[in-house]
């Protein structure tokens, strides 16, 4: 529980007080090596500054896809909904487009394999916790893991 309440006062505050964001050229230098497209913001609270690359594409939303699976796993973790990454769920039966999903998953099969269901369970009992963090972050109270309905981040 801990670990909402530090999420929810560090996203509420970030988005009432994030500075503009400026373009930082050791990011831009490193995207350029590395041939990547994207972007990344860097916030430090305590300064309250913020660095970029490539700001405008920040300022755009999102669909965080599979990416949001990442924050699902640690608040998870964090709270103890799961114990470790070896807890399985099982399989409800029905047969999905991914053959690898149609099976018992636990958190490490479920992020290799991207297991949609895994993540949809995962939400379903981290819901008295998760349910305030999906208001800040999405926007969205009621079904925060059907990302493909339009829900975006920036």
């Amino acid at each position: 529980m801990r670990f909402c309440v530090t999420v929810l006062l560090f996203l509420s505050m970030a988005a009432n007080a994030m500075p503009i964001c400026h373009e930082d050229p050791r990011l831009t230098s490193l995207f350029g090596e590395m041939h990547l497209a994207g972007t990344i913001v860097v916030f430090d609270p305590q300064a309250n500054t913020c660095l970029a690359h490539d700001p405008p594409r920040a300022q755009k939303p999102y669909l965080p896809a599979s990416t949001f699976k990442i924050f699902n796993a640690m608040t998870a973790l964090e709270t103890g909904v799961i114990r470790d990454e070896h807890e399985t769920f099982h399989w409800d039966g029905k047969q999905r487009d991914m053959p690898d999903w149609n099976r018992d998953h636990d958190l490490a099969s479920g992020m290799q394999y991207s297991v949609v269901w895994y993540y949809q369970e995962l939400a379903r009992r981290m819901r008295s916790c998760t349910k305030n963090v999906n208001a800040v972050v999405l926007g969205e109270t009621e079904n925060w893991t059907v990302l493909s309905q339009g829900l975006g981040m920036t």
